[in-house]
C-alpha cells in the first residue's frame, strides 16, 4: 500500500480541498503564469502551448487531477515542483 506522503508535498492537513476540480484549475492559472497558453481542447484534454518550447501541455479535464499526473505536467513544462508551487 502506498503512502500519502508523496501527496503532503501538495496539501497540508489543513487544506479544505482535496486535490481535483478545484487544484486543475489553479494548475491551469499556474501553467499560465509560467507562460503557457490554451491552443484548444482536444477531446477532454486541454491543450497549452508555449512559444519557443516544442513540447506541448495536454492537461485531462477530467473530475481529477493526480498528483502523478501533476508532476509529469510539471516535468514536461521544464519547470521544478518549487517553481511551480511558486506560481499558485
Amino acid at each position: 500500500m502506498r503512502s500519502n506522503r508523496a501527496n503532503s508535498r501538495w496539501w497540508s492537513p489543513s487544506d479544505n480541498d482535496p486535490p481535483g476540480e478545484h487544484f486543475r484549475k489553479e494548475a491551469v492559472k499556474a501553467f499560465s503564469k509560467a507562460g503557457w497558453t490554451a491552443a484548444g481542447q482536444v477531446g477532454s484534454h486541454l491543450v497549452l502551448v508555449k512559444q519557443g518550447v516544442r513540447v506541448n501541455l495536454s492537461i485531462p479535464q477530467h473530475k481529477e487531477l493526480s498528483v502523478g499526473t501533476l508532476r509529469a505536467l510539471i516535468r514536461h513544462a521544464g519547470m521544478s515542483v518549487e517553481e511551480f508551487l511558486k506560481l499558485l
